[in-house]
């Protein structure tokens, strides 16, 4: 199991070393247990992430965009779809951790964001030339699809989908502790992705199918 020492984040978002530390794993393969150092567990069931999920991104999550991103492949295996509501769920529950030592998060913030980091990447063929103008240029992208779909999205959620592949993009940093939240969330899904077998593929994009159909169960 690979751990995440507070020291790491500390400057992030602003939690003493001494209070805990995060497996990463355990975020990244969206466990509904998050174990932490002093003993806390933090304790979310699908039902109620999934509740978050449809609260805050219903509207999202029914567009033609994202019906065209569950279609959509990525990172081999999954499809963009399935990828960003694996972002939505582990950040959920990285706010969660947070809300337990008292830092405070927006919610709303983070589930847009995750829902949208990746809608530029639709068209990939088309819009790109390359690999690395695609990594460069979507989260540009992404942000004019979701002032589309979001038309008083705020800037925190702006600054979510425009910083999310830094450090990978180190010319756009995260400033706030929602676009952290989120780009941390973004990588580790992403190598949850690309270790994922196909099986294990094909029931998460049931699983996801399921999340926007038939919502909170």
């Amino acid at each position: 199991m690979i751990k995440y020492k507070a020291s790491k984040i500390k400057l992030l978002v602003g939690i003493s070393k001494s209070q805990y530390n995060i497996y990463v794993c355990d975020i990244c393969r969206s466990f509904g247990t998050v174990p932490v150092k002093a003993g806390l567990e933090v304790k979310m069931s699908d039902k109620e992430v999934n509740y978050l999920l449809h609260f805050y991104g219903s509207s999202i999550m029914h567009s033609e965009e994202f019906r065209q991103a569950m279609k959509q492949t990525h990172h081999n295996k999954t499809t963009v779809g399935d990828h960003s509501i694996k972002v939505a769920r582990a950040s959920i529950k990285i706010c969660r951790v947070l809300n337990k030592f008292h830092i405070k998060t927006r919610m709303d913030d983070v589930v847009i964001g995750s829902l949208c980091h990746d809608l530029g990447i639709l068209g990939r063929k088309h819009s790109f030339s390359n690999g690395r103008e695609c990594l460069k240029e979507h989260p540009v992208r992404s942000l004019d699809v979701a002032r589309r779909l979001i038309p008083d999205i705020n800037y925190n959620t702006e600054k979510i989908i425009r910083c999310h592949m830094w450090p990978i993009a180190p010319f756009r940093v995260p400033t706030s502790r929602e676009s952290i939240i989120v780009s941390i969330a973004d990588k580790y899904a992403a190598i949850g992705d690309g270790i994922m077998r196909k099986t294990k593929a094909a029931e998460l994009h049931i699983k996801s199918n399921a999340v926007i159909s038939y919502g909170p169960h």
